[in-house]
């Protein structure tokens, strides 16, 4: 799995345990920018959701580690492209100077 898409997809999923909110195709859209996402893949997203066990439920790194380790996570990571108008904005105090060419170099 992409170490990019895991992280953003982790995030989102977290997201949603920590908050409760529903999985829908416009929240994922509106959250994963730069990435496309289609009906299908979010179906597959959404049965995965709600089978997570509870103890990946218990913080956002051990939601990342299950879905990085998982078979069926990974295989539907594999259906979340990147579009090539990817855009990541860096915001932090020790951010400056900091130069992204492309999504998967970062130069500083």
């Amino acid at each position: 799995m992409d170490f990019i898409t895991n992280v953003m997809l982790s995030g989102i999923i977290w997201d949603i345990v920590k908050l409760g909110v529903p999985l829908t195709l416009d929240y994922m859209k509106s959250k994963a920018q730069g990435y496309i996402l289609d009906a299908p893949t979010l179906a597959k997203l959404e049965g995965l959701c709600k089978q997570l066990p509870a103890e990946a439920k218990e913080s956002e790194s051990t939601l990342a580690s299950y879905i990085e380790n998982n078979q069926e996570w990974k295989a539907v990571s594999k259906q979340i492209i990147k579009s090539k108008n990817f855009t990541q904005n860096i915001i932090g105090k020790n951010t400056k100077g900091v130069q992204a060419d492309k999504i998967d170099t970062l130069n500083m």
